[in-house]
Parts: structure tokens; sequence; C-alpha cells
């Protein structure tokens, strides 16, 4: 139930169900509990994309007022602040996908720059964390150098 919760930005409901739980002990163990893949409710909740703005970063930050750990590593060896930047990819290659404009990268800077504060585990994101923001770099740069492409350069014999 903390799980879905926390996939669906539920923070109030979250609060609630917590609330049955008797000692801060305890409910700092139900919200680092991983799922069957791994992931926290921190985790699941920083990879939401948020419609309604500001519920996503409300509920990780109840969660980690409760004793969320942001320095768990998933098996694929990222926290909750790389979960985040895989839903931030997410939501900037959507609309590029859909053949859409993409959106412009300064869009809701802010409320990014505060998650990130929110997420960042003490001693630093871990590697396939920090490697989420250098594929980034490497897909702006490999978009541009799509755009010059002439389309014969590949195949001369």
């Amino acid at each position: 139930a903390i799980h879905a919760c926390a996939f669906n930005l539920l923070s109030s409901l979250l609060g609630m169900l917590l609330e049955f739980l008797p000692s801060q002990e305890k409910k700092q163990q139900a919200v680092n509990l991983p799922d069957e893949s791994g992931q926290t409710p921190l985790m699941i909740a920083a990879a939401q994309l948020d419609h309604h703005g500001g519920l996503r970063y409300q509920t990780c930050e109840l969660l980690l007022a409760l004793g969320a750990d942001k320095s768990i590593v998933d098996p694929s060896g990222h926290t909750a602040l790389g979960k985040f930047r895989e839903g931030q990819r997410t939501i900037r290659d959507m609309p590029g996908t859909l053949g859409l404009a993409r959106p412009d990268p300064d869009h809701r800077f802010d409320s990014v720059k505060a998650m990130e504060a929110l997420l960042k585990p003490l001693l630093g994101p871990t590697e396939a964390d920090d490697a989420l923001l250098q594929e980034d770099d490497d897909d702006e740069s490999s978009d541009d150098s799509m755009m010059d492409y002439d389309g014969g350069s590949d195949n001369e014999d």
C-alpha cells in the first residue's frame, strides 16, 4: 500500500497510512522497504511524472521526513536521484518520440533543481546516477550531429 501511494503521489493518504504504525522506527522501516524489483517508495515517487505540479516533491519530502533513506541503491545502481533523472529523461524524450517539438530545456528548471537538491544522497550520486547526466549530454550532441548529416558521407567507395 505504501508503494502504491508513492506511485500515485498520494502524500496525504501515505501519511494517514503510516499513522497506523506504532513507532518512528516502524515507519522508517516501512518507507525504506524495497519492492520485488528493488524500488523503495522514495524511488517510486521520484520517478513519477508530476502533472499537477508539486505532488512529486511533496510526496518525496514527506517520505524523507518519515525517515526514507535517499542513499539506498536499487539493483541497477540508481538512488532515488537517479530514478528522478530517468523520469526527467522520459519527459524530455516523449515529445521527440511522438514527432513533436522538444520542450524548452529551461522549462521548470527551478523545480528540477529543487528535486535534485532534495534527493541528492549525503555521499553524492552513484556512478549510475551520474551516468544518466552523461548520457543526456551524449544524446544532445548526437542530436546536433544528426542535423548536420548529409546522407552520403558514410558510403564513400
